[in-house]
């Protein structure tokens, strides 16, 4: 059975609690982990991490494209991790929706929600609990596969830039979906542009280094680099959540984009890697003239 998805009501939440869990905790921040899990959906399963740190959901589109939820241990009330680390599989469409299963009559942050998993190939365990009403879901894990470490490097960054988050989500939709390729441009004396090329035409939308809808702007090098609009299009939605977004490019070219969330004063992060189109250096030093 895939999973087993039961509504009961109680009036002791940590009745059946069992203290020999290899992890379980408590958040009351569910409406946020719904919500931040949903925005990188892009795939059907996703890798789940329990560390010292905190929970993990990673989300990869093969090697070209790769999504990680953080939600921060201080989100937690009780978080108990039994050894160094737990991993595992599980399809997010599932999880969602039990996440979720009280999500049309509650308010704030959502119902209480206890986790539990008790051991290597065990289901994961929901509990939900709002106004003495308890939904208990265990969802079927899988084994992990071998973890992608995406090829972005945080010590060889040129381009970095900190700004507000509407803006860039208005420029990515002023793109053309149909489009193949969306190019950032970063000079390092003028600042950044986001340009595509559909069949309804050019888009062009420019941010100047000094505009107030930027924080922090720095670059080494100017760069210019075309990446699939396909790949980016997950990236959009995560956006609607941040309050404030980060920009980077290393240099490969390869493109990070972090979102800063804030819930109720607690911060969780989303970031989305993804790969640059090949281009040799005389392509790249051409396109910047």
């Amino acid at each position: 059975m895939a999973h087993n998805c039961a509504m009961e009501t109680s009036s002791s939440f940590n009745a059946d609690y069992n203290n020999s869990a290899l992890f379980r905790g408590d958040t009351d921040f569910t409406r946020a982990i719904h919500s931040m899990i949903k925005a990188v959906m892009f795939r059907d399963t996703g890798t789940v991490f329990f560390t010292e740190n905190g929970m993990k959901i990673t989300v990869e589109d093969y090697q070209y494209v790769q999504a990680n939820v953080f939600v921060q241990r201080a989100m937690f009330n009780d978080y108990v991790l039994v050894g160094n680390g737990i991993d595992f599989r599980i399809k997010l469409p599932m999880l969602c929706e039990c996440l979720n299963f009280l999500g049309s009559s509650t308010s704030g942050n959502g119902p209480r929600l206890e986790l539990s998993y008790m051991r290597d190939g065990a289901p994961l365990r929901l509990i939900l609990e709002e106004c003495g009403v308890v939904t208990d879901c265990r969802i079927k894990t899988l084994r992990p596969e071998d973890y992608v470490e995406f090829d972005f490097s945080t010590d060889k960054i040129i381009c970095k830039v900190i700004m507000k988050p509407d803006f860039l989500r208005d420029a990515f939709l002023d793109v053309d979906s149909s489009s193949e390729y969306l190019e950032l441009k970063i000079d390092a004396g003028k600042g950044f542009t986001i340009a595509a090329t559909g069949p309804t035409g050019d888009v062009k939308t420019e941010f100047p280094r000094n505009s107030d809808v930027i924080e922090i702007f720095s670059c080494s090098e100017s760069q210019h680099r075309k990446f699939r609009m396909s790949l980016l299009k997950p990236a959009v939605k995560a956006l609607q959540l941040a309050n404030k977004v980060s920009i980077r490019l290393d240099n490969k070219g390869f493109l990070s984009i972090q979102y800063m969330i804030d819930f109720n004063g607690e911060t969780s992060f989303i970031e989305f890697f993804c790969a640059p189109e090949e281009c040799s250096p005389s392509e790249e030093s051409s396109s910047q003239e």
